[in-house]
């Protein structure tokens, strides 16, 4: 079952990769909501509870496990970190969407492709 009011199904995109790995983390499809407020279930170490909010984020690196365990990270780290988190890291790019006041909001790290369409290893440095 599809939740159409998720911003992860919203302003969908496109991408070819030429040796890169792509991987999109999120809770789109696996939350669970206890009085009345929505639990990912990636958990927050520093909370040790799902994290509440619902983002998704799609991160291109050099291999599958990286864009794994990163996208993973940023879920929990949220855009205003996570971006500078992810800037850090050689060949890794990241996209967040999220919805706030009842707006999609998008954010994408500095190396993610202007363009997703298109091969990815000019910005995949």
């Amino acid at each position: 079952n599809l939740d159409k009011n998720n911003p992860a199904l919203e302003n969908g995109f496109a991408i070819t990769l030429e040796d890169a790995s792509v991987t999109t983390s999120g809770d789109a499809f696996q939350a669970i909501e206890i009085g009345g407020t929505r639990y990912s279930h990636i958990v927050d170490p520093r909370t040790g509870l799902g994290v509440i909010g619902s983002t998704g984020v799609t991160v291109i690196a050099a291999d599958a496990t990286t864009a794994d365990a990163v996208a993973t990270t940023l879920s929990v780290l949220g855009p205003d970190v996570g971006c500078q988190f992810v800037d850090q890291i050689e060949r890794c790019a990241a996209r967040f969407i999220w919805k706030e006041d009842g707006q999609v909001r998008v954010r994408t790290t500095s190396k993610w492709p202007s363009q997703t369409t298109g091969s990815l290893q000019n910005n995949i440095k």
